[in-house]
């Protein structure tokens, strides 16, 4: 008894394909790859937690730390001169991730922030020190588990 089972090339390798896919489906359910414990992490190992610090610098002032770690912070500059830069920067391991200026009411204001050589700092210049602006930064940095 002979059997002879003929199939094209193209379809042959469309089934071991389906086959393959379909085995390698099974495989993730069966192990129950879905939990990061199986392959040698906790879900707590996998959690970013960033330690981030607030502040504000309003014209001519020192800095006002909203939240956050205060060693975090450094002020820039002194404002006020001509075309004189000011405002605020990240130190000690915390990287900048955000800043934003606003005028006396709070509201945001058509201005010239730019960043430091170094990219952690955000100043601003003398225009906006006479309009009395607040710069406000926000540095953050990965904090340990």
């Amino acid at each position: 008894m002979e059997f002879n089972i003929s199939i094209e090339k193209r379809y042959f390798f469309t089934i071991l394909g389906a086959l393959f896919l379909i085995t390698g489906i099974f495989a993730v359910y069966a192990y129950g790859t879905n939990e990061p414990e199986v392959f040698g992490h906790s879900v707590g190992e996998l959690d970013i937690k960033l330690d981030c610090t607030y502040a504000i610098r309003n014209a001519g002032e020192e800095p006002v730390i909203i939240s956050g770690d205060a060693s975090a912070i450094e002020s820039i500059g002194i404002g006020g001169g001509f075309d004189e830069k000011w405002g605020l920067g990240c130190v000690n391991d915390y990287k900048k991730t955000g800043c934003y200026l606003a005028d006396f009411t709070g509201e945001s204001i058509d201005s010239d922030v730019t960043s430091t050589s170094d990219g952690q700092g955000c100043v601003t210049d003398d225009e906006e020190y006479n309009a009395s602006a607040g710069l406000s930064i926000v540095c953050c940095k990965i904090a340990a588990n």
